[in-house]
């Protein structure tokens, strides 16, 4: 029989349930925020459905393609000055009156044919990729943005609704497709690059991922249909943890696509750990080995491939992906970004390090010419490295092997990278500036190095510049690393 209830318990005022009276404090604070979150998830299901009654999304997408397709020779003088590609004039009003209610179009009272772009210092100049199909556009400094807007005012649910994590989420993203939102928000995925005008000609900058050359190269490789669905991988050994007797440190992994306030947030869309390294503990008969430095490294690689096996063979392929907007995407997964310092750099690269006749893992740089600055140095590639790889294996005895190797300064082993097409590990390579500069390069040598020199200085001149330093201004919740 169920346990009966006793005097002891209490009816929760909000959910009317009896609970026990030493458990109501938890119970009712539990119990209010989930009201609390249900209020504001009808909230926002009444302003969705509101915005449904006001226009279909599917037909105002149709009709700027089909707008789009008729008057492609006039659109390059169309300028979007909100952020959007360039579209015809009827497309323009229907996104500013129909979408968002209350802002009118640029061009509501110009005839488009007669707008010719007058270039003012600072006009940022928007080159989409040949494959998108979208033309060039010209924005004012002023009304440029290149951000999507923050909602951080808008709540959302921790409960999981598929194929969202929340039904907030879902629900914001229905909100952003009826609502026919900017360029940055619905082609996302379409590389870029963005160039600003100094009075004489457009320079190109870069601000995001997408707008790099490496994105852009990337897509120009893919079938005009794909788009480069561009990761970024994070390993540091200063982030160890301990599982029993065993060590391991994580694998950190963010999508590049993403704006950079989502891909750095903390809720959907940031940073995920999606696996973990082992350490190989150091063993004094071996420590030191040619053959020992390559097991450490074998089990490096062979422990990444865990991780790679998913999408080896999609990187090579592409696959069809519905996306919460229910359009089907082909997806082209590569690596854009390998973040690490250098230790862990030439683990990924496998290269012999600072005792290789070529320590960088970028170019092939002499180790006795590293500070010289003027020469142009051949870079390194996946390609030769696999093919120098293969010519030592070929070789018929183990000194001529080695040999070779030495030649390039690389380990005897097969990189896991090469097997992800569109990914050059010796191309992707990166490192955090703040961890290697603040964490390492500072805290580890300028400062011991500014402190020694401090104190030569004498105990007045420590005095000064301590009070020097409390006379900085505080800066509330800024933040670095």
């Amino acid at each position: 029989m169920p346990p009966q209830r006793t005097s002891d318990d209490v009816k929760c005022h909000t959910c009317g349930i009896l609970v026990r009276a030493r458990g109501l404090v938890p119970h009712a604070k539990k119990c209010r925020k989930l009201a609390r979150e249900k209020e504001e998830d009808d909230e926002v299901k009444a302003i969705i459905e509101e915005a449904a009654k006001k226009f279909d999304p599917i037909k105002i997408w149709s009709m700027e393609r089909h707008n789009h397709e008729n008057e492609a020779a006039d659109s390059e003088d169309n300028i979007d000055m909100q952020g959007s590609m360039p579209r015809s004039r009827h497309s323009l009003i229907l996104d500013f009156n129909m979408a968002l209610p209350g802002l009118q179009s640029h061009y509501d009272d110009a005839n488009p044919a007669d707008q010719e772009p007058l270039l003012q210092l600072d006009d940022i100049k928007v080159d989409y990729h040949p494959h998108s199909q979208i033309p060039s556009t010209i924005h004012h400094f002023a009304d440029f943005s290149c951000t999507r807007p923050m909602e951080a005012s808008v709540p959302w649910s921790h409960t999981p609704w598929e194929p969202f994590w929340t039904q907030l989420d879902f629900e914001v993203a229905e909100i952003a497709l009826e609502a026919a939102l900017n360029t940055d928000q619905t082609n996302r995925l379409l590389s870029l690059r963005l160039y600003k005008f100094n009075g004489m000609r457009f320079v190109c900058f870069i601000n995001e991922p997408w707008t790099a050359d490496a994105f852009w190269d990337a897509q120009s490789r893919l079938p005009p249909e794909a788009k480069p669905l561009a990761f970024i991988l994070y390993a540091d050994k200063a982030k160890l943890s301990s599982f029993g007797t065993q060590k391991a440190y994580p694998i950190v992994c963010w999508i590049a696509n993403l704006p950079v306030e989502i891909r750095n947030g903390t809720g959907l869309g940031g940073g995920r750990i999606v696996g973990w390294l082992p350490i190989v503990s150091e063993d004094p008969e071996h420590a030191g080995k040619s053959s020992f430095v390559n097991f450490k490294n074998a089990v490096w690689h062979e422990s990444f491939l865990k991780l790679l096996e998913s999408v080896i063979q999609i990187s090579r392929t592409g696959y069809w992906f519905e996306c919460g907007d229910a359009i089907r995407c082909l997806l082209w997964p590569l690596i854009l970004i390998l973040s690490a310092d250098y230790e862990e750099q030439c683990v990924m690269a496998l290269i012999c390090g600072l005792k290789g006749k070529f320590p960088c893992p970028i170019c092939l740089v002499p180790r006795d010419e590293q500070s010289v600055l003027s020469h142009e140095l051949r870079l390194r590639t996946s390609t030769e490295s696999e093919e120098t790889l293969r010519l030592a294996h070929s070789k018929k005895s183990k000194k001529e092997r080695e040999n070779l190797l030495k030649t390039y300064s690389l380990h005897d082993i097969e990189n896991v990278f090469w097997r992800i097409l569109l990914t050059d590990i010796h191309r992707v390579l990166s490192f955090d500036c703040m961890h290697v500069h603040h964490g390492g390069l500072w805290r580890h040598h300028l400062w011991k190095e500014l402190q020694f020199w401090i104190l030569e200085l004498g105990r007045e001149a420590v005095a000064e510049i301590d009070v020097n330093y409390d006379a900085f201004p505080r800066w509330s919740n800024l933040t670095h690393c």
